[in-house]
């Protein structure tokens, strides 16, 4: 048992955590599990934007960060591009200094890029998000055509949907999966025409339903003829949403639903979790084995007190990571391993300290260059100063 620094709360770390802490190599946690995701999402600015300036073009563009923040702020074309180096802004480590106040000054010298898009086509208005095509203010997202609004994920014409995935034609959904023409759902998975429904899977043509597996032509539960169902849902639909919403709650409330929502699982805590293994405290996640403390990752394993990530392993304490091994405290890296305190790195970056927006680098301690022996002695020395 352990008292949070922060809150106060006791907490546990159990057995497998500290095996996890021992291989990677860290230090037990000072803070509960709920202030180290706080701290975590401090790092993610995620639905705000803000039309600046690019600081290297002059352009006006669309920013997560504000024309205010102190650091330089560069256009996704601008600052993927080959003519400018992040080296450039390296600084020596200075052993009579903390080791975070010098990563906040490299911080505020290092240019930011505005908002991420990964191979993406007329999405200028989101953020964080990859392979994406005419779609309008949405975030977290990958592999969405035509989208408007929200959070989808490998979804076509969705509009005002929140962690819908593998979805098309769908409106006011809200942690679904697979669906077809559905609208106002949550919770709902494999199905087709569903409106006003919760925990629903595997159905079809239903209305004002909850808890239904495997049903056709239902409406508050109750089964109807084809012409029946038909005639019945143009009579209801007059009601118009709000009061087909308060409906929809009275028989929520009136009727059993599982204790978590998922499928395909074994040995899992948490909420929201599809086809997962060995893992606890995970919500909207899918596709993970080993991974505890950690809330939308998908098709990963062995992470421990990490958010948004995707195709990643043995990652610690990471906010925003995809296809990246053995990070810890990372925020935002891709296609990258081996990497400690670092923003903002990838593209085959990998053993560096300390960095920011470093692509394609390698033994780098606050954005300078070293060889790999003097890396690998320095950073020892470093992480011994940092706990003393």
């Amino acid at each position: 048992m352990a008292n949070c620094k922060q809150c106060s709360t006791d907490f546990d770390i159990t057995d497998e955590d500290r095996q996890f802490y021992e291989k990677m190599q860290v230090s037990e946690p000072t803070l509960c599990p709920l202030c180290r995701y706080q701290r975590r999402l401090a790092w993610r600015n995620e639905r705000t934007l803000y039309r600046r300036k690019c600081d290297k073009t002059g352009k006006s563009i669309i920013s997560m960060y504000p024309k205010d923040a102190p650091f330089p702020v560069y256009s996704p074309e601008s600052w993927h591009g080959d003519d400018w180096n992040a080296l450039d802004y390296g600084q020596e480590f200075d052993f009579g200094r903390p080791f975070f106040e010098q990563f906040h000054e490299l911080q505020q010298k290092v240019p930011r890029i505005a908002n991420i898009l990964v191979r993406t086509e007329n999405c200028d208005y989101c953020n964080i998000i990859g392979d994406c095509k005419n779609c309008y203010l949405i975030f977290g997202s990958i592999n969405c055509e035509d989208c408007l609004y929200g959070s989808p994920f490998n979804s076509k014409n969705c509009i005002d949907v929140l962690i819908t995935r593998n979805s098309q034609w769908c409106y006011e959904c809200t942690d679904c999966q697979n669906l077809y023409e559905c609208f106002f759902c949550q919770d709902c998975t494999n199905s087709n025409n569903l409106e006003y429904c919760f925990d629903l899977e595997g159905s079809n043509n239903c209305f004002l339903c909850v808890g239904l597996k495997r049903r056709e032509y239902h409406i508050l539960n109750q089964s109807y003829s084809k012409e029946d169902y038909e005639k019945k849902v143009i009579e209801l639909r007059r009601k118009g949403p709000d009061a087909l919403m308060k409906e929809l709650q009275t028989l929520k409330q009136n009727t059993p639903v599982k204790f978590m929502t998922g499928v395909g699982n074994e040995d899992v805590t948490g909420d929201h979790i599809h086809n997962s293994k060995n893992s606890h405290d995970l919500f909207f996640s899918e596709g993970c084995e080993e991974v505890s403390n950690s809330t939308q990752i998908l098709g990963s394993h062995h992470c421990l007190d990490c958010d948004y990530g995707e195709e990643g392993s043995y990652n610690y304490e990471s906010c925003g990571f995809f296809k990246s091994l053995n990070l810890k405290f990372g925020h935002l890296c891709w296609d990258a391993s081996d990497l400690i305190y670092s923003s903002s790195c990838g593209a085959n970056t990998k053993d560096c300290f300390g960095c920011i927006g470093l692509k394609h680098k390698q033994y780098c301690i606050l954005n300078k260059q070293y060889t790999k022996e003097e890396y690998e002695e320095l950073v020892p020395k470093i992480i011994e100063h940092m706990k003393s």
